[in-house]
């Protein structure tokens, strides 16, 4: 293996990280300059997480400088994004540390670092569950940061790399094909490097409007920029406690549905969407299923809360009382649509308590994040595409069963599914389902006789580990119980949050990336 030719890739990926650290430090120090006092320690932390970050980049740069060797085969490709993530992550969990130690208040959540580091694996990963209990207590620095590795992960930090250093050559389409979130990979151009400048430039386009939309709405400049890094990338970060339901507004909502379904579809599809049109997302039977599924949930879901207050994220200023809404069609279709998308595209914004709907919604809900969006999307989950193989898969076993000497080929759309694929997504779904069933036994053992749980005359609830395992997983967030839409993570153990944070990588990288290094084979050249 072409260890060196990794490690000077790896470091040039660390230096890239730091530089847009060192860009939000400039901002919160320019933040400090216009009167907001908390900005001080938070320049101070995130200047120390880009002198870290890049030091670390430099020192293994200079390690693989050596190496001739520029070509980097499947097993350095895999090698390669699984470190990227893992010490990316690293680097991003700096700021939240030294700020806890140094400036921030005693005793902090991320005095703990596995707890700094679950929220930086929750960031690049997008998968938008925190350990924060009060979010507007933190600099407007490290929120920005916090937001910003959500944007940055959206599309893969890898996927980045290849795009501004395209000089990878074989080497960047082994990479980009590792980290790309399909189960069969294609390119929009023939060169690895163009697929990439295209897949960002559609991603920058769509951030830049919504940003616009969001600051016509009346959103500040802050929070607009922070919602719109978090929504285009699927993740769940917000600036409010309340999440997205602070804003109590019907448009901002809509706005923030139509973004999230954008996201959560295949950005190979929506550029050819914007090449030949509209007719490319009806002819794709992948975004077919992923559409009517969101109707379908989200239709049922409003009929089952039909006639039912329920609560809101929001809080009421003067009371201090969560907002409870009313028994309206439009209202509960509003509420339940909200909850739909961002639970199926696995962005993890919250308008609504939807812990304390009837098991029907919650299942449903529940079950969404186990499908999530499309393949080559932001979104998290199993996939559409793996789900409809699936069933495809199972209605011929089925056709097989009863007419034994038929031979009837597998078609997702007008192509054929070869057995290899077939089996792939059988395996995938298998070994995910796998990994959720033990993420919850774990969870379960580790926070048996939880401290912070037992002080609270608390206990650990099958549901709340089911949930936070498959939300982990699946990149959602939130999950039900001590893990819903109003609760975080911050009452977790070290050990707990330092499996959670294993289970986030494996699920952004397709589960194998990581899975396949730690087997022996890996490492012997055969």
């Amino acid at each position: 293996m072409n260890l060196r030719g990794v490690l000077r890739a790896l470091g040039q990926l660390m230096i890239v990280l730091s530089i847009t650290l060192s860009g939000v430090a400039v901002w919160s120090l320019i933040d400090y300059g216009m009167g907001h006092a908390d900005a001080r320690g938070a320049t101070r932390s995130l200047a120390i997480g880009m002198i870290f970050g890049s030091l670390l980049g430099l020192g293994l740069w200079r390690i693989g400088h050596g190496s001739g060797r520029t070509y980097l085969g499947r097993r350095e490709g895999l090698f390669l994004v699984a470190l990227t993530w893992i010490l990316g992550c690293l680097v991003a969990a700096v700021p939240y540390l030294f700020w806890a130690w140094d400036s921030g208040p005693t005793g902090h959540v991320f005095g703990r670092w596995s707890a700094a580091y679950f929220e930086a694996v929750s960031g690049l990963t997008t998968t938008g569950a925190t350990v924060l209990g009060d979010i507007e207590a933190m600099p407007r620095g490290l929120l920005l940061w916090r937001s910003l590795t959500q944007w940055l992960g959206g599309l893969g930090i890898v996927v980045l790399f290849v795009a501004v250093l395209p000089n990878l050559g074989v080497s960047g389409k082994r990479i980009y094909n590792v980290e790309s979130t399909a189960p069969a990979h294609s390119s929009v151009k023939p060169r690895i490097s163009e697929t990439a400048k295209i897949l960002w430039i559609i991603y920058l386009l769509l951030s830049l409007t919504l940003l616009i939309i969001f600051r016509i709405l009346g959103m500040g400049w802050f929070d607009g920029i922070n919602h719109t890094f978090t929504v285009m990338a699927t993740g769940g970060f917000s600036t409010k406690n309340a999440s997205m339901g602070h804003f109590q507004s019907f448009w901002i909502d809509g706005v923030a549905i139509l973004f999230m379904f954008i996201s959560g579809i295949n950005y190979g599809l929506l550029y050819r969407v914007s090449r030949h049109g509209l007719r490319e997302l009806i002819k794709d039977p992948e975004f077919r299923l992923y559409a009517c599924l969101m109707i379908v949930a989200s239709l049922t879901i409003a009929l089952i809360i039909l006639n039912k207050t329920f609560i809101t994220t929001a809080m009421d200023p003067e009371t201090g009382e969560p907002v409870v809404i009313g028994r309206g069609f439009f209202e509960a279709l509003r509420y339940s649509t909200f909850q739909t998308v961002s639970l199926q595209t696995s962005s993890g914004f919250a308008t609504a308590d939807y812990d304390q709907w009837n098991f029907a919604g919650k299942f449903m809900l529940v079950f969404l994040m186990f499908v999530g969006g499309s393949a080559g999307s932001t979104s998290g989950g199993f996939k559409v595409v793996r789900v409809l193989v699936a069933i495809k898969a199972i209605m011929a076993e089925f056709e097989r069963y009863f007419r034994p000497n038929v031979v009837r080929p597998i078609r997702l759309g007008r192509q054929p599914i070869a057995p290899e694929l077939r089996l792939a997504v059988l395996v995938y779904l298998i070994t995910g389902l796998s990994l959720w069933a033990l993420g919850s036994l774990a969870l379960m053992v580790l926070e048996d006789g939880n401290s912070v749980l037992a002080e609270q005359d608390k206990a650990m609830t099958f549901t709340t580990a089911a949930t936070a395992s498959i939300a982990t997983l699946n990149n959602i967030g939130p999950g039900l119980h001590q893990v819903g839409p109003t609760g975080s993570y911050g009452w977790f153990s070290s050990p707990s949050l330092v499996l959670m944070s294993a289970m986030m990588l494996l699920g952004r990288l397709e589960i194998f990336t990581i899975l396949v290094i730690l087997t022996p084979r890996f490492w012997k050249n055969e």
